[in-house]
């Protein structure tokens, strides 16, 4: 509904600021076309009218700057939550990336970078009531979220793209570990290339010949993972998964904090 102002229309018009003058004079309504129109009853009400419509009672245009001001604490808030979603995010893809790509040693440098990041930009997000228990939210979730990816993010990708089949247990290959010899499985694919698995179970290293179920990648970038596809990297998915709500919860929060005035 247009806001009604009272006063005469000579006084409404005396009162309007330079800026507004200028915006009614672009839009064919200078001073004294409107003048001409407020001269008789209906004309005053065309008046009125114009400015109403344009939105440029003097009052109006106080009340919209107080706004504006009121909500800005908000709103650098958001940006700044915004800004920590957005990095977590990227770290999370440079992550996963890193470490299905490359390897774990490269998955936790990445991880450890883009950990640092994502503080930087939580240490920067404005003021506001409640900041300190949000950055230690975010910081706690940031750390789960990374770490998950960094230890899963092949289980993930195999979930994903990886092929079940039944491949064959070999003759393990043993490593230094510790001071001793540890023995680590390998299983032969259906094709005839044999692989070390990525985890060992219990026994495999002690069962050369029996035929089990893996998860291999067709690329060629993954060792194969024993067990079934469907449950792979279930849990941990669902822990990254929770860990990102987290964040998101605790970024709304300090938004909606901000804009009660926190």
């Amino acid at each position: 509904m247009a806001e009604r102002d009272d006063r005469p229309v000579g006084a409404l018009l005396d009162g309007l600021s330079g800026r507004t003058r200028r915006t009614l004079a672009r839009a064919g309504f200078d001073m004294p076309r409107l003048r001409e129109l407020a001269s008789t009853p209906p004309g005053e009400r065309q008046v009125r009218h114009i400015v109403s419509e344009f939105g440029l009672f003097p009052a109006r245009e106080a009340g919209l700057k107080a706004r504006f001001r009121a909500q800005a604490p908000a709103l650098r808030v958001a940006a700044g939550w915004a800004g920590v979603l957005g990095g977590a995010a990227a770290g999370l893809a440079a992550v996963c990336a890193a470490s299905v790509l490359g390897d774990r040693l490269l998955g936790l440098l990445t991880a450890l970078i883009a950990a640092v990041g994502v503080v930087a930009l939580l240490v920067r997000t404005p003021e506001s009531r409640g900041r300190d228990l949000a950055h230690l939210l975010g910081l706690a979730a940031v750390a789960v979220l990374f770490f998950t990816a960094f230890l899963h993010a092949p289980q993930w990708y195999l979930a994903v793209r990886g092929e079940q089949v039944a491949a064959t247990l070999a003759t393990p290959v043993a490593t230094w570990a510790h001071g001793s010899l540890v023995p680590h499985c390998r299983v032969r694919l259906p094709d005839g290339s044999v692989h070390r698995v990525d985890q060992d179970d219990r026994g495999c290293a002690t069962a050369t010949g029996r035929r089990v179920q893996v998860v291999h990648d067709p690329a060629g970038h993954l060792s194969p993972e024993l067990g079934d596809k469907g449950g792979l990297g279930a849990i941990s998915a669902a822990v990254a998964a929770t860990a990102g709500l987290v964040l998101l919860g605790t970024a709304t929060a300090a938004v909606a904090a901000a804009g009660r005035g926190g």
